[in-house]
Order: C-alpha cells, then sequence, then structure tokens
C-alpha cells in the first residue's frame, strides 16, 4: 500500500509564487501562512471572494460539499473553479486567483 503524503505543493504558475504545505492543509491556512494571493471574507461558501480557478490537479483537492456546489452554481462558474475556503489540499496543485472584480467572473 503506497504511503500517504506529508507535503503538497501550491503553485500559481500566473504570479509565479509556490508554496509546500502539509497534506490536507486548507488553502486559507496556507494563504495566511504563506501570504498567497486569495482573499477572504466570510470563509462559509457564501461570499465568492475566494474563487480560484484550478489549473492542474483538480484529483489533488478535497471533495465539493453540497454548500460549494450551489455558491457556484449560484455564480454560474465554470468546472474547474472552486472556493478556497472549502478546500484542502492532498497534493500538488497549481492555481489561479479569481479576484472579484475579473472578468472572468461575468456570465457568457
Amino acid at each position: 500500500m503506497p504511503e500517504q503524503p506529508t507535503r503538497a505543493q501550491i503553485e500559481f504558475p500566473i504570479t509565479g509564487e509556490v508554496c509546500e504545505v502539509d497534506y490536507d492543509d486548507t488553502l486559507v491556512d496556507a494563504t495566511f501562512r504563506f501570504d498567497l494571493p486569495i482573499r477572504y471574507r466570510c470563509e462559509r461558501a457564501v461570499c465568492t471572494t475566494c474563487l480560484v480557478e484550478v489549473i492542474e490537479g483538480v484529483e489533488n483537492l478535497s471533495v465539493m460539499d453540497d454548500r460549494e456546489k450551489q455558491t457556484l452554481a449560484a455564480i454560474k462558474a465554470k468546472p474547474n473553479w472552486r472556493l478556497g475556503c472549502q478546500l484542502s489540499i492532498l497534493g500538488d496543485v497549481k492555481l489561479d486567483y479569481i479576484p472579484i472584480t475579473d472578468p472572468r467572473r461575468k456570465p457568457e
């Protein structure tokens, strides 16, 4: 049986930021510890301030719960978008933060 990893890497290719976190760390914890380029408000899957695009490694994130699914559906999120406040890092990922003012948030 393969051994569970103890560390994972979060990379933001657009800004060039990279950090290594403990396996199963939340993105919120990683952001505060490493000053990552993500902002938070409610931390309850309501405000979407922490919206991220998963560029690579979606399989290395925790499973989406119903609250996150509902919020993402309400904003017509793309399939590779997640709420940073709701996910844990289970392996290497590449992300991009989507600020509130980002044009990608406008419905097509």
